[in-house]
Parts: C-alpha cells; structure tokens; sequence
C-alpha cells in the first residue's frame, strides 16, 4: 500500500505521536502493565500514527491486525521496534491484537 503524501503538519504529528508510542512501550516493558492501561491506550496512538500515512479511507481493524502478524514475521519491523527496548516489537503486536 502506498504512502500518501504527508503536509508539514502531519509530519510533525506523526514525529510526535513516533515519540509518545516509543516512550509508552519502554515504560511498559520496564515498569510493568499489569492492568493493560497502557496497552490500550498504546494502540489507540498507534493506530492513529498508522492512519498518518496510510491513504485516507484505507485503514480498517482487519489490515490492522494484518499488520500486528506482519510486525512479528518481517525483521524489518522488529529491528525498528526493538531498538527501541527489546520485546517492543512483540508487545506492540500482542496489544494491537488485543485491543483493536
């Protein structure tokens, strides 16, 4: 699926909520989650960061979920989300599936 073109604006939102997602997956793998507070609220900045670049109208629960199994199959999803903290890319995909 293509990209769209992304204005200065989303750009920005999307450098922003990258950060948000980042800091809330380390705080949950280190800290803990145990009452998934951050797992819900993790997917719904995710999926919105998601929506940033995929063309508008595109996005539905099923691609979605598609890509949570795509994040766990393909290196180049979890050398992304695992440099960030180990097992970040995992519990991206698990929380995706959970939640959405």
């Amino acid at each position: 699926m293509p990209n769209r073109e992304l204005s200065p604006k989303d750009t920005e939102r999307a450098a922003s909520l990258e950060v948000e997602i980042r800091d809330m997956i380390i705080h949950a793998l280190k800290e803990g989650d145990p009452d998934d507070k951050i797992a819900g609220d993790l997917v719904a900045k995710h999926s919105d960061w998601i929506k940033i670049f995929w063309p508008e109208g595109s996005f539905s629960a099923e691609k979605y979920r598609a890509l949570a199994d795509k994040y766990l199959s393909d290196e180049r999803f979890k050398n992304y989300y695992d440099k960030w903290i180990n097992g970040a890319t995992k519990y991206l995909a698990e929380s995706i599936k959970k939640y959405y």
